[in-house]
């Protein structure tokens, strides 16, 4: 299956940068979707001046073809349910990362957080669940220190997981 990643044109470069975390993890090559609007300024509840994630996964969900693996990178802070914040969420086909809390005056930092978190989307996409060790990208950052210190590989454990899944990973 392949995967489809929508994002405004004016994160060109954190586009460029960021996907090529899926083709060294997974093996997947991105189709980039390029918009000229971030359509998640729609869903901002305007009590809380966030986009709601839930009904942004709804959308793209009516939106993209269920054959794909379906992205979108975001510019609007996500909120969830009772959670304050989540940098990004999947279900079934579709995710969204936002990039709002990513940000960091270092561009290589906010690329890896970035990687990071498009990574560990795709994992849920590909029926990864959160994982216990700390060091792999799968997981759950509760906050930005959780997403700095862990790295955008997959740990032994999930890269079995993931392996009865999809024979076509790459072998390390």
């Amino acid at each position: 299956m392949n995967i489809v990643v929508i994002a405004p044109t004016w994160l060109d470069r954190e586009l460029k940068e960021s996907t090529e975390v899926l083709r060294k993890v997974y093996g997947k090559e991105a189709m980039i979707e390029k918009i000229n609007e971030d359509k998640g300024r729609y869903f901002v509840d305007q009590n809380r001046n966030q986009a709601d994630g839930l009904r942004m996964l709804a959308y793209l969900r009516l939106l993209k073809d269920p054959s794909l693996y379906t992205v979108w990178l975001t510019e609007e802070d996500l909120f969830i349910n009772d959670f304050n914040f989540c940098f990004g969420l999947a279900y079934g086909n579709v995710a969204i990362v936002s990039t709002h809390r990513l940000r960091d005056r270092d561009m290589e930092v906010y690329i890896s957080r970035l990687r990071k978190e498009l990574s560990h989307e795709v994992g849920h996409l590909f029926g990864l669940k959160h994982c216990s060790n700390w060091r792999c990208v799968m997981y759950f950052s509760n906050t930005l220190l959780d997403t700095d210190r862990k790295t955008e590989d997959l740990c032994s454990n999930c890269r079995l997981a993931l392996s009865r899944v999809s024979k076509s990973l790459p072998r390390r």
